[in-house]
């Protein structure tokens, strides 16, 4: 193969360094290599001598036995703290989507819980203690604004920290010492975070890493354990991109999500109705409209789904369509008046069946295999 002038020229200018040098940096490269592998193994050591260090022995020997002991031991407490919605000893999370009322389901909890009231129509359950609420998100005169109208009866039942921009970090062992303290002697029994978003920012962590959240989530029920504090709840956002519907869930790692034993879901629609819905060990609520009473701020549930709920607007928009052309309407035409893409026109059926079924729309065959539909009076 011919090389011409120029590609000698630039062969003979590459600088290659003598035997002795390239022998200096392989040890320099060298060098570095077991730094990093003594960082690496120092960073693992400290953390097992830091689990070390949590773990008790004494205590370890008390936890289990055998099936038949465990199964013949009486069961203490109740169950739940609100009945199907949250157990007695649960983490929870409430997960929601941008400005769907959050601060208010919050709150509407703290007042059934403080008051023994029932939450959402579900019994809240005989329990001890009192209701610790980490507010890290408002100003502390906005979040009274969301409290006062409820007119809690037992306020002295409610621990308030107003915490936007004073972080409080549970990692760190010194604070954690003084957080197990802070729950015993003021008697909690319910731990609210909000958000958990800023929860992770105060330790350091980052929401999105699994790790770094197993750690926190670890550090929460070692404090609970210590504290004698029985429920945790953080409320998180559902990520701000659109989700399946059904499939929403807290922004970030999936740690998360598998580490709580009740996920309650808040969402809205295009109409600004909001729903909740349940999952969860022992707990469950199929998603259900919520209704909201602006003059005492308290929330009850509705009736019906998001998917109920555009049927619903679809048959009012398909009833004042029909009503208004004498001739009817073909499938297509009635589509494009309720704005419903003619691809997606299959969402009008269960709509248009319900109308024939209680006779308010009678149907006749159009031509090219088509339906025309007429309104009744």
């Amino acid at each position: 193969m011919r090389v011409g002038p120029d590609r000698v020229a630039e062969v003979s200018a590459f600088d290659v360094p003598p035997s002795a040098e390239v022998g200096q940096v392989l040890d320099t490269l060298e060098l570095e290599v077991q730094r990093q592998i003594l960082q690496t193994k120092a960073r693992q050591m400290a953390a097992e001598r830091l689990a070390a260090e949590r773990f008790d022995p004494a205590v370890f020997s008390t936890l289990g036995g055998s099936l038949d002991e465990m199964l013949a031991r009486p069961v203490v407490g109740e169950r739940y703290l609100i009945e199907r919605l949250l157990g007695a000893r649960h983490n929870m999370v409430l997960a929601a989507q941008y400005k769907t009322g959050k601060t208010t389901m919050g709150v509407n909890l703290i007042k059934s819980l403080a008051d023994g009231a029932p939450f959402l129509g579900h019994k809240v359950m005989s329990w001890e203690g009192r209701v610790a609420w980490w507010n890290g998100e408002m100003d502390d005169q906005d979040f009274h604004d969301y409290v006062r109208p409820l007119k809690v009866k037992n306020p002295k039942r409610v621990q308030l920290l107003h915490l936007r921009g004073r972080p409080v970090s549970i990692l760190d062992p010194h604070s954690a010492e003084m957080v197990v303290k802070h729950l015993r002697d003021n008697e909690i029994g319910f731990w609210g975070v909000d958000s958990w978003r800023r929860f992770c920012a105060w330790n350091g962590v980052n929401e999105n890493d699994n790790e770094a959240v197993e750690r926190l989530t670890t550090r929460v029920d070692e404090i609970k354990e210590r504290s004698g504090c029985d429920v945790f709840a953080a409320i998180a956002h559902t990520p701000r991109a659109a989700m399946e519907e059904g499939e929403e869930r807290a922004r970030g790692a999936a740690a998360l999500d598998d580490w709580v034993d009740a996920r309650w879901v808040l969402t809205k629609n295009r109409d600004g109705d909001r729903f909740l819905a349940v999952t969860g060990r022992g707990v469950g609520l199929e998603e259900t409209k919520l209704e909201f009473n602006p003059a005492t701020y308290r929330l009850t549930l509705g009736e019906g789904n998001r998917r109920t709920a555009v049927n619903e607007t679809l048959r009012l928009g398909v009833s004042m369509a029909l009503k208004g052309a004498p001739d009817g309407l073909l499938t297509g035409e009635l589509a494009d008046v309720v704005k419903v893409p003619r691809q997606k026109s299959g969402a009008l059926k269960p709509v248009l069946e319900a109308l024939i079924d209680d006779r308010s729309v009678t149907v006749e065959s159009a031509p090219r295999n088509g339906k025309r539909y007429r309104w009744n009076g």
